[in-house]
Formats: structure tokens, sequence, C-alpha cells
């Protein structure tokens, strides 16, 4: 009984003594995760004392938009638009035609300033061009130009027109003495070289005034230089007014 006893601890001993020790089971995890890449792949569950390694790759992505003016070869012309202040056009529209002939023309290159300037590029050596220019004033002009190896510059100084000047002229009042309710008449005269469109006439009276049968802003219309378009008020002075001037 005893000598069975020393044989079996005898075997338990030498298989204790073949297992791998714990600390090294999981040492080595590459054929580990490999082994279980291959059994998920047939369809097999890893081992539950597996190691399995995953790895994920993020991607960044950045967009930048460069615009670039690629312009054609040969000579450039460069055109200025500006009026009689030196301030530039903006969207004055610009014809560049190229002399064929004493009487022939071809349009080469057309377009709106930007800032005051629009350019021509792809001209053809030693060639004569005629450039048209229109104003957003109704302005216009026209020269002509030989463009060489190095190019060209032309400036336009188109007068722009100037602002419409209004006058109230021939003022008078009725009754000149105050009292309740009055009228004012007046002459509304454009007094500049440049017709006025649109125009509108704002009387603010002080509060002691009030209009009547009529707002503050009332629509004149088109007035041509030297014209002239009369003006009738209805006002009102309350009876709390002191008797001094008032400005209209």
């Amino acid at each position: 009984m005893r000598r069975g006893l020393l044989a079996s601890c005898f075997v338990l001993a030498l298989l204790l003594i073949s297992l791998p020790p714990v600390s090294s089971f999981h040492q080595n995890a590459a054929p580990v995760a490999a082994g279980n890449a291959g059994a998920q792949a047939a369809g097999k569950s890893p081992s539950p004392n597996a190691v399995v390694i995953t790895t994920s790759t993020t991607t960044v992505t950045t967009t930048r938009t460069v615009n670039i003016t690629i312009m054609p070869p040969g000579p450039k012309l460069a055109i200025h638009v500006v009026n009689q202040f030196g301030i530039w056009y903006q969207g004055a529209v610009v014809e560049v035609y190229q002399q064929l002939s004493s009487s022939s023309y071809n349009l080469v290159a057309n377009g709106t300033t930007v800032n005051g300037v629009f350019y021509a590029a792809g001209l053809v050596n030693y060639s004569t061009y005629m450039v048209n220019v229109y104003t957003p004033t109704g302005g216009s002009g026209s020269q002509t130009v030989t463009v060489t190896e190095a190019g060209a510059s032309l400036t336009f100084v188109i007068a722009a027109p100037v602002p419409p000047a209004m006058s109230l002229l021939n003022v008078s009042v009725s009754p000149s003495a105050l009292g309740g309710g009055f009228s004012l008449n007046a002459s509304l005269t454009n007094t500049s070289n440049s017709t006025a469109y649109n125009a509108q006439l704002t009387v603010q009276p002080p509060p002691q005034l009030a209009l009547l049968n009529t707002g503050s802003v009332i629509p004149i219309g088109t007035l041509a230089p030297g014209q002239s378009k009369p003006i009738a008020l209805q006002m009102t002075v309350s009876s709390a007014a002191a008797t001094v001037a008032y400005t209209l």
C-alpha cells in the first residue's frame, strides 16, 4: 500500500514538473493571436486563454482650395478707368478690338473692371487695338494703342455726373400773421447741371408746427437742370407756441 502511494506521488510530481510556469503562459502573444485569427477565419471560437490583439488606423485628410488665374501667352494690356476725381469705376464695361485693316476690327477681349482695372492678355506683338469703355453712369470713351512685347497700359478719365443740387426758392407764408392754420408756398428748383431722378422733399417742422394732409416726405420725381416744381404745404401752429421765429 505504501509502495503504491509513493509511485502515485512520483507520477504526479513528474506531471507538475512537465507543465510550463504560469508566468510564462502568455509571454508570447503573437502565436496565440495568429492561431485565434485562423480559428475565427475557420468559424471556430478562439481559445478562452488566448490574447487577441486588434489595431485600427485613422486617416485625416485636409483639403485646401487655391484659385490660380493663368494668363494666356503674349503681351498684356492694362486698362484703367477713373472719373474726374481719380476715383476708379467698378463694373465699367470694356471691349478690346484688334485692328485688322483700316476699317476692319475683331473683338479679342471684353469684360468689366474690377477695382477700376481690366486686363486683356494673349495679344499679338506690335498690333494695334481699339478699346471702348462704358461706365455705369452712362459715360463712354475710346482709345487706340499699339501693343509691344512689354505690353501696354491705357487710362480712361471719364467724368462722372455731378450730383444735382436742389434749392427751395420764393418761399411765402399766408397769412403772414400766424395763428391756427396757414399755408407755405415755395418753388423747388434744380440749380445744378445734372438731372435729378426720383427726387424727394423732406419737411421736418419744429414741435410747435404740424403738417396737414401730407407726410413729411413729399415725392418730387424728375427735375432737369433749371427746372422748378411748385410746393404748397398746409400747416398748423400749436396754441402753446410762443411768438418767436421758427425754422422749417
